[in-house]
């Protein structure tokens, strides 16, 4: 071979190995903390004195604000407050273009979950029984 082909042929060789390289990276899970990230999470953090601090927005306008967060993708969690109301863990139900911000409920009552010993506005069609 002449100087130009071996050239070219490890700049393909060099290409392929990136190419290689960025596909096994993306399979793989991320670990913080641990040298073993479980194979399920695409990101595993392990700690036994620290927490996760999950994103903090200062304010939302309203349920519907797709204007503070361009563009939220549905699932995306973050700490914040509608209206300088309500603070807690918000997450978008809805799509990047039209977003709906879903309080995660605090278990207090107090969001959308279910209470054992019972939720106001409750009727023989709608209720909760524990068994």
């Amino acid at each position: 071979m002449n100087p130009r082909q071996t050239t070219m042929y490890k700049q393909i060789l060099f290409c392929l190995y990136l190419l290689l390289s960025f596909t096994l990276i993306q399979a793989q899970s991320v670990g913080v903390g641990t040298k073993t990230p479980d194979g399920s999470a695409m990101l595993d953090v392990t700690s036994l004195n620290k927490g996760l601090l999950i994103p903090r927005i200062q304010t939302l306008t309203g349920i519907n604000d797709a204007v503070t967060i361009t563009n939220p993708a549905n699932s995306l969690l973050i700490y914040t407050r509608i209206n300088n109301l309500n603070p807690g863990y918000y997450y978008n139900s809805g799509t990047p273009d039209l977003p709906v911000w879903v309080k995660l409920s605090t278990g207090n009552g107090v969001g959308n979950d279910w209470s054992i010993t019972g939720n106001s506005g409750l009727n023989n069609t709608n209720f909760f029984r524990a068994y």
